[in-house]
């Protein structure tokens, strides 16, 4: 429990921590007060907003500990005559420390004169992303600063004169411009995305989510062995994030969790990328045994395609039905792995009713053309399509003439075709106010249901030459020829 200390004319919010390596304990110094106003303000002898405020930082900075307080603030008091009553804290916290660096930074970047400087040359070459990044981010700031704003009179507003967010946040990356490098790469405009993030992680070591997208961009620039050590990284500075004694039932419905958990899947996703399906498969493992129902579920998905790669088909089956009901792209994995089973009928309605859900994915797993996506669920489609093929290198590098030939006719088969078309009409409909009818929306819900690709791909198969009856159906004709 955080307690306080003094030193010198200085109050200070300290907490004892046991070091690992001499089992000794040590107090960390969590806040120093530099003035009885600034310590006032703090523990509500004030307005309270402001008690508000640093109890929410200092919370904020430290989410392992708990804070008494009331008690903390009796402290506070007791020891308040020693500070002196005001302390210039914007030049002890702010500017001092900007201008320093501010100072150096000039002083490097003026005698790195490529004119007269091959070594000076060669520095603006290596970091010219950087620059141009700090170039937009010194646009911004000075823009923001320059910009008139009327005084903020909500009941929330804070004014920070003491600067307490710069001292206890300084290590987190401000959500504005995290939000700025996040609409880049959401934008599809990963050069620049990248340039952002590779600063931000070097300026903020423990950003797991920087190391995140640098992990995407790698796998969307087709680098999945980059992208392995991203996520790495992702995961490992995410599990430090954690709280302390968590339920499993609450990871990722805590955000804290949510770095961690991200990290662990993108990993299983790469490391099928790069061709490391062990690997893959110990991963997902982990997943399972550490992450909760969001965990499970994606080490279910990851791991079906690392046994589709492995061609351990039966188990490949088992992992992908774990999901399959509620996740309808499964069925493109497990219908692959039904097939090499010789379960062609069974095959054939997972594959359906996955082609139903996402037409477009269909079209590139069958080898076939198919329109340019328009809508925000046709693009989704699209993306994942070319995630999944991605995902199974070694699968179809070996795929069988039979395997290919089969799926193939599937989804060019004429009726097939159009139940896709349809699909497509109805999720544009949907997507559309003007064009979107609860006929069309009912339409499209049942293309979608396994049922109706069961059907279907019943109706199929004397056509398509795997008219036989499924698992299902063999099992209760066996068991009704026993009676």
């Amino acid at each position: 429990m955080p307690y306080v200390r003094t030193h010198g004319n200085q109050v200070t919010i300290v907490h004892g921590e046991r070091n690992k390596a001499t089992s000794k304990v040590q107090q960390r110094t969590l806040f120093t007060f530099y003035s009885k106003k600034e310590a006032a303000a703090a523990i509500g002898d004030g307005d309270k907003k402001d008690s508000d405020y640093f109890q929410y930082l200092l919370s904020d900075a430290n989410p392992g500990l708990k804070f008494n307080w009331d008690e903390l603030a009796e402290q506070v008091r007791e020891h308040m005559e020693m500070l002196p009553d005001i302390y210039p804290v914007r030049k002890a916290r702010s500017e001092d420390s900007f201008e320093k660096a501010l100072n150096e930074f000039a002083r490097h970047l003026i005698i790195s004169d490529p004119q007269s400087s091959t070594a000076g040359k060669e520095n603006i070459k290596r970091f010219a992303d950087d620059l141009a990044v700090l170039q937009n981010l010194i646009s911004m700031r000075h823009a923001e600063a320059l910009r008139p704003t009327e005084p903020d009179t909500s009941p929330w507003a804070i004014n920070d004169g003491f600067c307490w967010k710069y001292e206890l946040q300084g290590h987190v990356v401000p959500s504005d411009f995290e939000d700025y490098a996040t609409s880049l790469y959401q934008a599809g405009n990963m050069k620049e995305a990248k340039k952002v993030f590779t600063l931000l992680v070097r300026c903020f070591p423990n950003f797991a989510e920087g190391y995140n997208y640098l992990g995407l961009i790698a796998l969307a620039e087709a680098n999945p062995k980059l992208a392995v050590e991203h996520f790495r990284t992702t995961a490992k500075l995410g599990r430090s994030l954690f709280p302390p004694r968590m339920a499993k039932a609450s990871y990722w419905s805590d955000l804290s969790t949510r770095p961690y958990i991200r990290g662990l899947m993108n990993l299983a996703l790469s490391l099928n990328q790069a061709q490391q399906y062990k690997e893959a498969l110990t991963v997902c493992d982990q997943l399972k045994k550490e992450c909760g129902f969001k965990g499970e579920e994606a080490a279910a998905a990851h791991r079906a395609l690392a046994c589709l790669n492995l061609h351990y088909w039966s188990e490949c089956v088992d992992a992908a039905k774990e999901i399959a009901g509620y996740h309808p792209s499964e069925g493109f994995t497990l219908g692959f792995a039904l097939f090499e089973l010789g379960r062609h009928a069974e095959a054939a309605e997972w594959f359906l009713h996955a082609s139903l859900n996402d037409p477009h994915s269909a079209h590139m797993l069958a080898d076939l053309s198919t329109t340019k996506p328009k809508t925000y669920h046709e693009v989704e489609d699209h993306n994942s399509g070319i995630a999944l093929i991605a995902s199974l290198p070694r699968f179809f590098k070996m795929q069988s003439k039979a395997s290919s030939k089969f799926f193939h006719n599937l989804i060019a088969n004429p009726e097939v075709k159009s139940l896709l078309t349809e699909v497509m009409k109805c999720s544009r409909d949907h997507s559309d106010r003007e064009r979107s009818t609860r006929e069309s929306f009912l339409r499209w819900t049942e293309l979608k249901e396994l049922s109706f690709a069961q059907k279907k791909a019943r109706e199929l198969g004397t056509i398509l030459g795997y008219a036989k009856p499924s698992l299902a159906t063999t099992g209760k004709a066996k068991a009704k020829k026993t009676k």
